[in-house]
């Protein structure tokens, strides 16, 4: 029997973790004062806490590891007991679950894997409860990738944190139990096969996030980041070409492992063949490189500079800042373009401007009726019996009415900072100008300090939004919502993020 509930709210991706200075989540204060007000509830109100993934960041960690389990608990306690950043949200849920009428439901997602393993869970019951056993039993920890079910007002609500869609990051069930039964045994456990998106942040982008950590905070990933990453950084074109090849591979792979054309110990294993012409493409598609149409330098680069700057394509001026060659024919790699494409220092700043102005034109990364792929995907895989489907994992928000009647989409967002590339920061130099230096400092002071960007010098240049989707049950009817989580903890409505809608 499902559990039943007249008040639920869920939220997911805080990120708790990392070193001073390098913490994506700031928001340990809203957080504990959004708990203590559900807390605070009335006590005949069944109210239930979702935690629905990436809950703690154990990847953010110091001498981080694919998996660790003799390091876990340290690492959790580190987190939630020593950090003063994120111990006041522990001591706001110990105080939730000490009350009646309070249940507290911890989901699994890819960053917090650890949570899993049998001594964590143990830990953190112990810790969370006081040692009391009916403040244990208020606890539910979903970590078999099952996700959570329940029901608010005679609606069924399924939430997941929404990593299993993702090929990047899927956790390998089968492997953690596995792992977890050896633990049980006494057994040294066996090397986690870590799957890409986590090899991806411990192998090549922790040491990025640490010299820039808008990688972090910048979205869309491979539209806005890649591009920003290559301008600041030639020099980490190497890490970015895997990423992009292994990105392309994995593609590939899924769609032919479906189909039963591929094994695993076939996969990427051409990887270096291909890397060239990956990134042949995506620099055609993001800097107008274009190899098989240019074979000089010169010309290659020349056409570069005109197709970003479209004013003077048209008045016919020419840039004299254009890398010069010799007139001999020769092949550009893609590399060896985007370094002469951004290798001075006085005009990179504006030809990136406008490369993302072109690319980003028609993003609709933030608009929460924007179908991604992640809701194309969990979508298909949920049936009419699922009135409210709630996933985390890509810190965007959605509130999207499903195609069956009655059925409705959330995404619980992020309680990190996120930068968002507007057009007005994208349709002005000077206002790039200012971004792209607070880029280059490489420190999240920085990219804090930034407060009066668009044309009434108001916005941030980093969003802080804190998200939780509830599902509330009152006068016979039950309704979702999407909230931003006011410094007080309480509660603001997104605009047009109710549903039903009635």
């Amino acid at each position: 029997m499902l559990q039943s509930f007249d008040e639920l709210y869920v939220i997911s991706d805080l990120h708790l973790g990392g070193n001073t200075g390098f913490q994506i989540c700031n928001q340990g204060a809203t957080l504990a004062a959004f708990i203590k007000g559900l807390t605070g509830k009335p006590a005949s109100r069944r109210v239930g806490l979702v935690l629905n993934g990436d809950t703690v960041d154990f990847l953010a960690e110091a001498g981080t590891e694919y998996l660790d389990p003799q390091g876990a608990v340290q690492k959790l306690r580190r987190i939630l007991l020593e950090d003063t950043s994120f111990s006041g949200v522990f001591l706001a849920l110990q105080e939730f679950v000490a009350a009646p009428n309070r249940n507290l439901i911890i989901v699994l997602g890819n960053h917090d894997v650890e949570l899993g393993l049998p001594e964590m869970k143990e830990w953190l019951l112990e810790n969370i409860s006081n040692k009391k056993q009916e403040a244990r039993s208020r606890v539910t920890m979903c970590y078999d990738g099952a996700g959570f079910a329940c029901d608010v007002g005679g609606k069924r609500v399924f939430c997941i944190h929404g990593n299993d869609v993702d090929v990047w990051n899927f956790v390998d069930q089968k492997q953690l139990r596995e792992l977890a039964l050896s633990l049980n045994f006494g057994k040294t456990p066996p090397e986690w096969d870590a799957n890409a998106g986590t090899r991806l942040v411990i192998d090549v982008m922790n040491s990025i996030k640490h010299r820039y950590p808008i990688v972090d905070l910048l979205k869309p990933e491979v539209e806005a980041v890649v591009p920003i990453l290559l301008c600041l950084k030639p020099d980490c074109y190497k890490e970015v070409s895997r990423i992009m090849t292994v990105a392309a591979h994995l593609s590939r792979d899924a769609i032919l492992r479906s189909i039963g054309f591929l094994s695993a110990e076939e996969e990427i294993k051409d990887i270096s063949v291909q890397k060239e012409e990956v990134m042949s493409q995506f620099a055609t598609r993001y800097f107008n490189y274009n190899a098989a149409k240019f074979m000089s330098a010169e010309s290659l680069i020349n056409s570069a500079y005109e197709s970003l700057d479209v004013e003077k394509k048209q008045q016919g001026a020419k840039d004299k800042t254009v890398p010069q060659s010799s007139d001999e024919e020769q092949f550009l790699s893609p590399i060896d373009y985007i370094r002469a494409l951004f290798g001075k220092e006085e005009n990179k700043a504006e030809n990136l401007r406008k490369a993302l102005e072109k690319n980003l034109q028609e993003d609709q990364t933030f608009e929460i009726t924007h179908q991604d792929q992640t809701f194309i995907d969990i979508d298909k895989q949920a049936g009419p019996n699922v009135h409210f489907l709630i996933t985390g994992h890509t810190h965007l928000e959605r509130a999207i009415a499903r195609s069956t009647p009655g059925c409705y989409y959330y995404n619980s967002g992020t309680w990190i900072r996120l930068i968002q590339l507007t057009y007005d920061i994208l349709n002005n130099s000077d206002e790039f100008a200012r971004v792209y230096k607070a880029f280059e400092s490489g420190t999240m002071e920085e990219l804090d300090s930034i407060k009066d960007l668009g044309p009434k010098r108001n916005q941030p240049m980093v969003l802080s939004r804190p998200t939780v989707v509830s599902i509330i049950a009152k006068d016979g009817d039950t309704f979702g919502e999407l909230h931003h989580v006011q410094t007080d903890g309480s509660l603001q409505p997104v605009e047009n993020s109710k549903y039903p809608r009635r």
